[in-house]
């Protein structure tokens, strides 16, 4: 009975294997099984060539990973943590720094809506000239009640002119009333402009005189 030899294949079968798998495991099988070993230097190089290249997909992989975690947490902390370490591989770097900075922006933004609310808050809660002026002074660069305090401190001028002109058509009154002579009155009417709060008597008194 005859027996049937498995003898190892030669060098061109391992290569031609080797060749069309172009996997690392055939050139590794050629380095292992070659006997003259013509083709070793480019089975070596072939070997690396590959190894680097599954390593690179691998990293590849991670860095969509990594990339998927920070855009579902959608945070500052989760794009920096991505950026921090997405070495070797850094695929999404442009679109992570450019959502920092939109995230970055939104939080500021926010900041300083909340500064502007509380600021707002303190200058109502006084309503003052000082408190409306110290609001305009700081409201930048958001300004949500700039018109409405620039209205309040037109009007607390207003308010406060007003009462210094019946103050001084007061003043006017007692000194004409002092001298209680026809030129004090006629005097206190002609003085008086806006506010003549006494312009009656005054005519009265002249008439009696």
């Amino acid at each position: 009975e005859d027996l049937e030899l498995e003898c190892p294949l030669p060098d061109d079968g391992l290569l031609a294997s080797a060749e069309a798998s172009e996997s690392i495991e055939a050139w590794q099988g050629y380095l292992k099984g070659c006997v003259d070993c013509d083709a070793k230097a480019r089975a070596e190089e072939r070997v690396l060539a590959l190894e680097a290249e599954a390593q690179k997909a691998l990293d590849i992989e991670r860095d969509v990973a990594s990339w998927a975690t920070a855009e579902s947490l959608n945070t500052i902390d989760g794009y920096q943590t991505y950026l921090g370490s997405c070495r070797p591989e850094c695929g999404y770097v442009s679109e992570s720094k450019k959502r920092l900075g939109q995230l970055r922006a939104e939080l500021q933004k926010a900041e300083d809506v909340r500064r502007d609310e509380a600021a707002w808050s303190s200058a109502s809660l006084k309503a003052t000239l000082r408190g409306y002026q110290t609001y305009l002074d700081s409201c930048d660069p958001i300004c949500s009640n700039e018109g409405v305090a620039k209205r309040q401190i037109a009007k607390l001028e207003e308010e406060a002119r007003r009462r210094e002109l019946i103050a001084e058509d007061a003043s006017f009154w007692a000194s004409a009333k002092r001298l209680d002579t026809i030129a004090s009155y006629s005097n206190y009417k002609n003085r008086c402009n806006s506010v003549c709060n006494y312009k009656n008597e005054a005519s009265v008194r002249i008439s009696v005189r």
